[in-house]
């Protein structure tokens, strides 16, 4: 179901008590991204290792000539490489800590509107 801001709005404004399904839904988006992307990742780097095997017992195949066990040596690099890079990435990185920025604003925003709430 995806988010709409207008109807959480209105539930928030006339249900007082669900002041936190905001906050906790951000959490769950951050949550959430977390793990479907660590698994997507995890499950890439899966699919390339065992490709870079094949790739290792074809460099290291002394049936095939040299130029071609060297083209599967360079093949196999490459997949090291990109698996390497998918283990470092930066982007997933970045979109946590907004994610959990976000996170903080919005309790602190919470916060505000409980004790608001309280006052008045």
């Amino acid at each position: 179901m995806p988010f709409n801001a207008e109807e959480e709005a209105r539930d928030t404004q006339a249900e007082p008590g669900r002041r936190g399904v905001f906050p906790r839904r951000v959490r769950g988006v951050k949550d959430s991204y977390e793990v479907d992307t660590k698994a997507t990742i995890e499950k890439a780097i899966r699919n390339l290792e065992e490709l870079a095997e094949e790739a290792h017992r074809r460099a290291t195949n002394k049936y095939l000539p040299t130029e071609d066990r060297q083209k599967w040596a360079r093949i196999e690099a490459y997949i090291y490489q990109t698996i390497n890079s998918l283990a470092k990435t930066h982007d997933t990185q970045m979109i946590t800590e907004r994610l959990e920025e976000l996170t903080r604003i919005v309790d602190k925003l919470s916060e505000k509107d409980r004790e608001s709430g309280e006052e008045g």
